[in-house]
């Protein structure tokens, strides 16, 4: 793991966050399950248990062109990590799925990097996106320094004012 990389996860987990992914699917589906919502589901989530812990953070999602490596990097750096929605692709199979995008490497303009935690029923995984153009939506999926497939992102929540 690069130093950037643990530098992003001491920063993310400095901050303390009460709502679950368990306690989210619930609200949008009445169940814990693995059924996908979009943008905007998530979103209205967020806000309804933030409203309940008295949180002064409104939600919103993102889509189209505001869903770029740069959009998502300007929400990070002023210290606000964004939930991803997108297509996860390993092999054949493609399905839809959320992450938490808590960091960002641009040090390389050809090879930039989005730190994310992803949740999984079998316990939380740590990627690494690649891709080369600031303006990208479809990234490579890195675990522990190999290509395990793409990710492309139909849009992003971000909370702040």
């Amino acid at each position: 793991m690069s130093a950037t990389e643990q530098n992003a996860i001491k920063k993310a987990t400095k901050e303390t966050y009460p709502v679950t992914q368990t306690a989210i699917m619930t609200y949008i589906h009445g169940e814990d399950s693995d059924k996908a919502g979009d943008v905007n589901d998530m979103a209205n989530a967020l806000n309804h248990f933030l409203n309940i812990t008295r949180s002064t953070e409104m939600y919103k999602g993102y889509t189209g062109s505001a869903k770029t490596y740069s959009a998502m990097v300007t929400k990070i750096k002023v210290g606000k990590p964004v939930i991803l929605a997108g297509e996860h692709t390993v092999g054949s199979v493609t399905t839809k799925h959320a992450m938490l995008c808590y960091g960002y490497d641009d040090s390389n303009s050809k090879e930039l990097k989005l730190f994310v935690q992803s949740p999984t029923t079998k316990g939380t995984k740590n990627y690494t996106l690649v891709c080369s153009d600031k303006n990208a939506t479809t990234y490579d999926v890195y675990e522990n320094g190999k290509k395990t497939g793409t990710y492309s992102v139909s849009g992003f929540v971000n909370g702040g004012k």
